[in-house]
């Protein structure tokens, strides 16, 4: 089985994906990297030294390899490798990719679902908690997937949202996938595998929760994602990391405004300055995306051509036609979370079935 020798090359220090792609490429498969026992063979391919050489040539061992692989069949644990269909699109074209990746619960990385990472500081204050929950809610209550990486503070109430208001939403380790970081998170853990969310990590299974990992998942945090917005963050916090990886690979950054006298608002307000995208709430950032949502909601063919709308959108919708013509009139009206249905209403103004004019709502 090639996923047996293709878990032992990634194991190898000091192959990136693009060395262990190249060794692929010439030897036709991973199984075939192993048995090559000619040291000059892989002396003659771009990027691999002696150094290098010499180590793959002394590490001809499964045993890890095995072990990893029989606990991940053992546990339910899903891989995929980059040179995989199922690796996400995203993430595939951004420099440094990791080679190989460990899941629990669903693959939900699809063309179709757009995906949005919501981080901040683990020691937030109220006023951040309060803000980050909001805009999960309302955007996952629009279908998009919201990523962050199951830390304390801003990353679990963004999980946690996005898992009350029903939707999807996936938690980025800097541990194997089978250690729960912190573990106070342990349930968030849970529940995301089970509610049809995925748990992932490019660190193989048993692998400890250091310091040094999370730079590394903050790449993945924005790379597989469309957007990321940071909501409260000190100058020092690691959000700001993931920030600047999501600039590098050409990702929206969207930021929000905090107390000029919080020092943990100090990064989000230094980001602003710097060209981020203000936002206050979820809404801004649907707005933003306007041309992805179009791809998940049909386009309407002419102004007033409605499409088929589902059990909530109607709901809303025809809240509106009764005369409830304001977002907490709708609210009231359904019993509804604000959030939940101010993420409907965004949907439905891009779709143009409805119009909003100085916070007053009108059916097209």
């Amino acid at each position: 089985m090639d996923i047996l020798y293709l878990i032992w090359l990634c194991l190898q220090k000091n192959l990136a994906t693009i060395r262990i792609g190249r060794l692929i490429d010439y030897f036709g498969s991973a199984m075939n990297v192993y048995e090559n026992d000619n040291l000059s063979e892989y002396l003659s391919i771009d990027g691999i030294g002696l150094e290098t050489a010499k180590a793959i040539m002394q590490s001809k061992n499964l045993d890890e390899a095995n072990r990893i692989l029989e606990f991940t069949q053992k546990n339910d644990i899903g891989l995929v490798s980059f040179w995989s269909k199922a690796y996400p699109k995203k993430l595939r074209q951004v420099y440094g990719a990791p080679p190989m990746l460990y899941y629990k619960g669903d693959n939900i990385f699809r063309d179709e679902v757009p995906s949005i990472a919501i981080v901040g500081s683990r020691k937030c204050t109220p006023y951040g908690l309060s803000l980050a929950s909001a805009i999960s809610e309302e955007l996952s209550s629009c279908g998009i997937n919201v990523v962050s990486g199951l830390a304390k503070g801003i990353d679990a109430a963004a999980h946690r949202a996005a898992l009350r208001s029903g939707g999807i939403t996936t938690g980025v380790l800097g541990c194997g996938i089978d250690v729960v970081y912190p573990t106070g998170n342990r349930e968030i853990y849970t529940q995301i595998r089970e509610s049809g969310g995925m748990i992932l990590t490019e660190f193989s299974p048993g692998t400890a929760a250091v310091s040094t990992n999370f730079p590394q998942r903050n790449r993945i945090i924005s790379g597989i994602c469309d957007g990321v917005v940071v909501v409260e963050a000190a100058r020092s916090s690691g959000s700001l990391i993931t920030a600047h990886y999501a600039l590098e690979q050409g990702r929206d950054v969207y930021a929000v405004p905090g107390n000029v006298n919080s020092s943990q608002s100090e990064g989000t307000n230094d980001l602003i300055r710097q060209g981020a995208r203000l936002i206050t709430s979820g809404k801004d950032v649907i707005e933003d995306m306007y041309d992805i949502l179009r791809g998940m909601y049909p386009a309407k063919q002419e102004k007033n051509a409605h499409r088929e709308l589902d059990k909530d959108e109607s709901a809303v919708y025809n809240a509106i036609s009764l005369g409830n013509d304001t977002l907490n009139s709708v609210s009231k009206y359904l019993n509804k979370p604000v959030g939940s249905v101010s993420g409907i209403i965004s949907v439905l103004e891009i779709d143009g079935l409805i119009s909003v004019d100085m916070g007053k709502l009108f059916v097209v």
